[in-house]
């Protein structure tokens, strides 16, 4: 049996207290500084300082979690990444890069961050000065991603108090303008919900080089969107089937992809929530439940959307044989009448000549087709979701219920994202003269400010171009580096 090492300390048979207990084995508090004095001289060690902020029990501190890693990546990225990458065969790369990638990635963030309880930027000052660049990148990245986040709050409340404000069983999107101008003729050959997203919504512009002046509705929802923001993170935490597309590398980067999306790392969040734990937390154990309960809501959530996404295609297909029926009625095409059925029309179709498709510019009506059209993102929120709405009864009911938990889901990851960044830059020596309400106050307004490219009729276009290249190549790499730090530098048996 190997013998027990001998403890450090003093040969006199006593064994020094832990660095942050008393002699009598209560705690020291913290913000101390403690000073071990020796034959090779002292050694000094500054403890976390006493006036950090701390989660007031465990539920707070899980809840907080999955309402920052559960966000609005669940409900509508991932289920077009599986649709557009196999269907389920996308849950392979995405639960290998799960368990490769993610899990292990937010147990070095929690981990990191309730060992020092420090924020982003001081966690890697602390490991090394030279990987401060770490934390600042992570801040950049995180302030992009924070900048566009809220423009889609900004979107839920304006869908939000537009079902709110109507007592009718209908909403302002199940029909089309009836004043028989252009306005009426294009929401004709599109949908009423396709019409009022991007002409009363947004007011789209035809391209992003003619973004025209900020629209002052969605200036008005920025602004409250922001101010709610601030509220909340004035005062702290204490507030708040084709297998064969695995050949392909894109499918692989999509899950990797969607894994930092989904769980929230290199943001410098996941850092800042676990340095508020206590130092002895068992935090294997939340990465794991954490983890587990990320996956299945994203796979529900998957189950719910493709329901509805089906349900879409059924009905656009069955409007669309009835649109193309009338139109080869018209012409009197192969015996085709304006109430001709669905299977005269499955059947009958393919015999038509190819040259009378091109002439009359249509092509055959499948759900296929349909379902290869489904729209991401904001397309799924404010279209396709609200098509489907339109069906419920009473519809406004749901249409308030189905707002509100995106609001709750967007704003959980918005704070968790603004508290990434906040942490960071009160790592800053020059900042922490300021209190955390003139900080926050400032950050909110700058953002609000910048965020004003996103209210003009160009705003899509640059909120599509913030989603596709702000939080990508930039949070791969930060987390490369953060890998590459705890494991070469900081060494991962400690």
């Amino acid at each position: 049996m190997a013998a027990k090492p001998e403890p450090i300390g003093p040969r006199n048979g006593h064994e020094l207290a832990p660095l942050n207990t008393r002699a009598d084995g209560s705690e020291r508090p913290h913000g101390v500084t403690i000073v071990l004095q020796g034959s090779r001289g002292s050694l000094q060690r500054d403890l976390p300082d006493e006036d950090r902020a701390a989660w007031s029990g465990k539920l707070q501190f899980f809840l907080s979690i999955i309402g920052y890693s559960v966000g609005l990546g669940n409900i509508w990225r991932f289920p077009y990444l599986c649709q557009q990458n196999g269907g389920g065969a996308f849950l392979i790369p995405f639960m290998i890069m799960l368990i490769l990638e993610g899990i292990p990635l937010f147990l070095i963030e929690m981990a990191i961050g309730q060992k020092m309880r420090l924020g982003s930027l001081g966690v890697w000052n602390t490991i090394h000065p030279w990987l401060g660049g770490i934390g600042i990148s992570s801040c950049m990245v995180t302030l992009f991603v924070a900048l566009y986040y809220n423009v889609i709050i900004t979107w839920v409340f304006f869908y939000l108090f537009n079902s709110i404000r109507l007592t009718a069983d209908q909403l302002p999107w199940s029909h089309c303008p009836q004043d028989n101008s252009t306005a009426e003729e294009e929401c004709t050959k599109a949908t009423a919900t396709v019409y009022f997203w991007y002409r009363e919504a947004l007011d789209a512009a035809p391209s992003i080089e003619e973004p025209g002046i900020p629209r002052w509705w969605i200036v008005l929802y920025l602004l409250l969107a922001w101010i709610i923001v601030f509220f909340i993170v004035m005062k702290g935490i204490q507030s708040s089937g084709k297998l064969e597309k695995l050949l392909q590398p894109t499918v692989w980067l999509d899950a990797a992809t969607q894994v930092f999306y989904s769980f929230g790392l290199a943001f410098g969040s996941l850092i800042a929530f676990g340095s508020y734990n206590p130092p002895n937390n068992n935090c294997v154990r939340d990465v794991l439940l954490v983890s587990v309960c990320n996956a299945l809501t994203a796979i529900y959530a998957s189950v719910v959307i493709f329901s509805i996404l089906g349900f879409k295609a059924f009905t656009m297909t069955e409007n669309c044989i009835a649109k193309q029926t009338k139109l080869l009625a018209l012409h009197h095409i192969d015996g085709f009448m304006a109430n001709s059925s669905s299977d005269f029309y499955y059947e009958n179709f393919p015999k038509i000549n190819a040259s009378v498709l091109t002439r009359l510019n249509i092509t055959e009506c499948t759900i296929g087709k349909q379902l290869e059209e489904a729209a991401e993102g904001t397309g799924l929120a404010f279209i396709v979701f609200t098509q489907a709405i339109l069906k419920l009864t009473p519809a406004p009911f749901w249409s308030v219920t189905f707002f509100l938990m995106l609001l709750s889901l967007g704003l959980g990851s918005q704070i968790g994202i603004m508290e990434g960044m906040l942490c960071t830059i009160f790592d800053i020596d020059f900042f922490k003269r300021l209190s955390k309400p003139v900080i926050t106050g400032v950050v909110c307004a700058f953002c609000f400010l910048v965020g004003l490219i996103f209210t003009t009729g160009a705003g899509e276009y640059w909120l599509k171009m913030f989603d596709s290249f702000a939080g990508t190549v930039g949070l791969v790499v930060v987390a490369l580096m953060e890998m590459i730090a705890v494991i070469y530098i900081y060494g991962h048996e400690r």
